[in-house]
């Protein structure tokens, strides 16, 4: 394939850049929103993107955007700052993953007692959530433990335990008392030493309890001493943990939703869709991944690639004349590459394949034929939602290309 049947692209490892010039010498150009500032992973720290500017994450040496929904944290002092110790010690102002000084270094000298550091969340009431946070290895090299405590109850809501590297790294995490790790086994390194940790709580999680997340650097274990690093918890009303928000208030911290759309002047037509994305547990939602049409989500005609509602991602076609959809089952491991390529044949059938970390593709079943109008109402493409007020999907997005004509995943990627 030439790269002359490209109709838009977005490639940040290739590009360096968010636009693409097209053979009229032109580019794709994109319209961006996020009335709020938002965090991202940078080559080395954590970043902070100001209200109105897109992300560029890097995960290892690869890029991505982020377009997410918008988040709550519900954990009211997530810098960690105001929270409580008990049996511990706590020294204030060590650098953060974002380079303020605003982490905690928390001790545990005195065996007896596990020391720990402490605050309340209040949890809403959704069955579905994700808790985040960063640690760090003090000098001493100990094994922390996080964990969501139910005081009331007396009972233990899922904890993850750290074992360290010698020189900084994590070894292993290990996830106990109901505690689902989400992602590596090791953690997400975040610069310095720091390592972001990523889990589901217990299903047996009430929100009605007095429920708290402590932080113990020398474990469970009484007769333990030690130190460990905390800043930046989180806790979200997903099935999925995204990008950190931050904040020291007395109330939850808020991350407006990011809204990215390019012009799209291509009548509709045979064509191929392909998005390669990281995988954050987006395919668990519904959230669409890529919208081609009107701004409306609900407009016709639109080209979609959304998750479905059991783990699975689907392409659908819509049309005055109903809908047509092609299906790929089964959820991606967190933090796997995915691969997505819909093809919209010249007889107004769709259907979907998808491959996970570079294996085979697996297609879903073509749909009947239906039909291509000749024109879209809207001229719209957007990434990470449907339309301006669909609902969205947050995982970060590498590669986005549409070609003319059917195309094979082997020339999507080889473009």
């Amino acid at each position: 394939m030439r790269r002359t049947d490209l109709l838009y692209e977005l490639d940040l490892a290739r590009n360096g850049s968010l636009l693409r010039k097209t053979t009229r010498g032109d580019d794709n150009g994109y319209t961006f929103t996020r009335a709020s500032t938002g965090s991202m992973q940078g080559s080395s720290s954590v970043m902070w993107a100001s209200s109105g500017s897109p992300r560029v994450e890097w995960q290892g040496s690869v890029p991505y955007l982020l377009v997410e929904p918008a988040a709550t944290n519900m954990v009211d002092d997530s810098r960690v700052e105001q929270w409580t110790a008990t049996n511990a010690t706590r020294t204030d102002d060590q650098t953060a993953p974002d380079g303020t000084a605003s982490a905690v270094l928390v001790t545990d000298s005195t065996a007896g007692n596990a020391g720990l550091l402490a605050e309340p969340i209040s949890f809403s009431t959704v069955t579905n959530r994700a808790i985040s946070f960063y640690a760090k290895r003090s000098s001493t090299g100990d094994t922390p433990v996080f964990r969501i405590r139910a005081t009331t109850a007396s009972a233990t809501r899922g904890q993850i335990q750290i074992a360290w590297t010698s020189t900084g790294g994590v070894s292993s995490l290990t996830a106990s008392q109901g505690a689902t790790l989400l992602g590596s086994t090791v953690g997400t390194p975040a610069g310095s030493g720091w390592h972001r940790v990523r889990f589901q709580p217990s299903s047996g999680l009430v929100d009605t309890q007095t429920n708290q997340a402590q932080f113990l650097p020398a474990s469970t274990a009484a007769a333990n001493t030690g130190a460990a690093y905390l800043w930046g918890v989180q806790a979200e009303a997903t099935s999925y943990a995204t990008s950190f928000v931050g904040g020291t208030t007395a109330a939850a911290s808020t991350r407006v939703r990011d809204l990215f759309y390019s012009p799209f002047l291509h009548p509709p037509q045979a064509m191929t869709a392909y998005v390669k994305l990281r995988e954050v547990g987006g395919s668990a939602g519904s959230g669409v991944v890529l919208h081609l049409g009107s701004s409306a989500a609900a407009a016709s005609p639109r080209l979609t690639i959304a998750a479905g509602s059991t783990g699975s991602y689907v392409a659908t076609w819509t049309t005055t004349g109903g809908s047509l959809a092609s299906t790929v089952a089964g959820a991606p491991a967190v933090d796997a590459t995915v691969e997505l390529r819909a093809v919209l044949n010249a007889n107004g059938s769709i259907q979907l394949g998808r491959s996970v970390n570079s294996a085979a593709e697996t297609l879903g079943t073509a749909s009947t034929a239906g039909t291509l109008p000749s024109a879209w109402v809207g001229t719209r493409l957007y990434l990470g939602t449907g339309g301006t007020t669909g609902v969205g999907n947050p995982n970060p997005l590498g590669v986005v290309r549409i070609a003319r004509g059917v195309r094979s995943l082997a020339e999507m990627r080889a473009v």
